[in-house]
């Protein structure tokens, strides 16, 4: 395993084991991004399909599945570091038994744990979990967790340098002089909305996590690798390999130089061998022995010690700042679950305003006084409404157009009103059910019956042609259309 692993194996400063891990992804970054993108792109393409008119949605769900996407991207750095290059298909293929382990974890529970590029390894390489995973992690973490930290908080911090500085170019390479303001469109709200704005906002954030991701994985990764050359000593066990190997070539040739000085001189008397503390001394001479390890501790001034003094603060101290990690882990926790309830409530009716009533019983039959039965109408209302108003009864021509319209949006499209409803409300469904053209005349149509019903002004210029277009947009009766 060790002869095939793609990096020199020794020590190393924890800060250093993170820039390796970069290193090691641009030497294997081809079969690595061509993993990743064949996992990110489709199922990007899958949400912003299914959540083509709620752009927030996509951005979303792919940050909170970064630990689950996350293990292609380990797997295909674990096998080509240690000299094996797996293909599309095989990663493709060991996708299922890679998220067997921890997946709901990783997801729910563990998500937010800033540590996560540095324990991924354990679920998914070691293959640990409960107990055994937690004990492990334990081991692991006692040196190297400060580096995680930082290089998640880093990550963070870069994704939202990116996003903001792709809008600020956009917003400096903008025309002077044109209408189009780009800070003004990314923070508008209503008409002043621009829909590639928001699809921009939307594939930004996704953009950033596909470029950054990998990175953040193999500074993890190396991380882990690292920690385990220390724990397991895979540096001196590679270092054994070589001097056994060194001699057990060198023992070939000189089997019969041995035995033919063996044969001069066994009549000679034997000297006397060197003593143990004289063979030790030689053997650690050797390069591959000559290590330096480096301790901190604490003592008082002026006191000369030559081995660390432990006090018994320092177990309370790290048990402490455990308890306050593991607390400050749980606020986190709590707070993006309260944010994303806050975010579902405060959306709720955006959310749910495509679901129409099914049931009749909870159908008014009456708004604002206004009979809405499709029986009470007459038969071609748009005719006895134009007579109307050539009789001059223009109230009473708006108010059965308006009834119409009203029993067509109930009883047709279905739409959730409660008997206690408001002209506002109304208009306020019907745009958001009704298709374009049919909203902008219903729209027309409550502010001139509102206009001449309440506000007793006489209609405006052109009103008259409200009778003649009710039929282009209620043509269909709205008994007929009852499910």
């Amino acid at each position: 395993m060790f002869d095939r692993l793609g990096m020199v194996i020794r020590l190393r400063d924890p800060w250093e084991a993170v820039d390796l891990g970069f290193i090691l992804l641009r030497t294997h970054w081809r079969p690595v991004m061509v993993a990743w993108l064949s996992v990110a792109v489709p199922v990007s393409a899958v949400l912003f399909g299914l959540f083509w008119h709620h752009l927030w949605v996509p951005p979303l769900v792919i940050w909170w599945l970064k630990p689950a996407l996350d293990r292609v991207v380990l797997h295909v750095l674990a096998k080509t570091t240690f000299g094996e290059v797996p293909s599309l298909r095989e990663t493709l293929k060991q996708t299922p038994r890679l998220l067997r382990r921890g997946f709901l974890a990783t997801l729910f529970w563990r998500r937010l744990s800033p540590q996560r590029s540095f324990v991924l390894p354990v679920w998914q390489l070691e293959e640990q979990a409960g107990e055994g995973f937690r004990q492990r992690c334990h081991v692991l973490l006692r040196k190297g967790r400060t580096q995680a930290i930082f290089l998640t908080f880093v990550c963070l911090g870069f994704h939202a340098v990116i996003f903001f500085s792709v809008l600020a170019a956009l917003s400096l390479f903008t025309p002077m002089g044109s209408d189009f303001e780009v800070m003004s469109a990314v923070f508008g709200s209503g008409p002043e909305r621009v829909r590639w704005v928001d699809v921009l906002l939307s594939l930004l954030p996704i953009a950033t996590v596909t470029l950054l991701e990998p990175y953040y994985v193999a500074g993890g990764f190396a991380l882990y690798l690292n920690r385990r050359v220390e724990l397991e000593g895979w540096d001196l066990e590679l270092s054994f390999r070589k001097t056994a190997a060194r001699v057990t070539k060198a023992l070939g040739r000189s089997v019969a130089v041995f035995l033919l000085a063996f044969s001069l001189f066994a009549p000679m008397r034997l000297q006397a061998r060197p003593s143990p503390e004289e063979a030790l001394a030689e053997v650690l001479k050797d390069p591959e022995f000559q290590v330096k390890q480096k301790q901190k501790g604490l003592h008082w001034k002026g006191q000369k010690q030559a081995t660390p003094v432990t006090t018994r603060s320092q177990p309370d101290l790290a048990a402490l700042l455990q308890w306050l990690a593991t607390l400050a882990k749980w606020v986190l926790i709590a707070v993006a679950g309260s944010a994303m309830v806050y975010i579902l409530w405060r959306n709720r009716k955006t959310l749910t305003r495509q679901f129409r009533v099914t049931s009749n019983s909870v159908l008014p039959e009456t708004l604002f006084g206004m009979d809405i039965r499709p029986e009470s109408l007459p038969a071609g209302l748009e005719g006895a409404a134009a007579e109307l108003w050539a009789a001059g009864q223009i109230r009473a021509a708006l108010a059965l157009l308006y009834r119409g319209a009203l029993a067509h949006l109930v009883h047709h499209y279905r739409a959730p009103l409660a008997k206690g409803a408001t002209e506002g409300d109304c208009l306020r469904k019907a745009q958001a059910i009704l298709p374009q053209p049919s909203a902008d005349y219903f729209e027309r149509l409550t502010r001139s019956w509102l206009e001449v019903a309440y506000a007793d002004l006489p209609p405006a210029p052109g009103a008259e042609s409200l009778c003649r277009e009710w039929h282009q947009h209620f043509q269909d009766s709205p008994k007929e259309q009852q499910p």
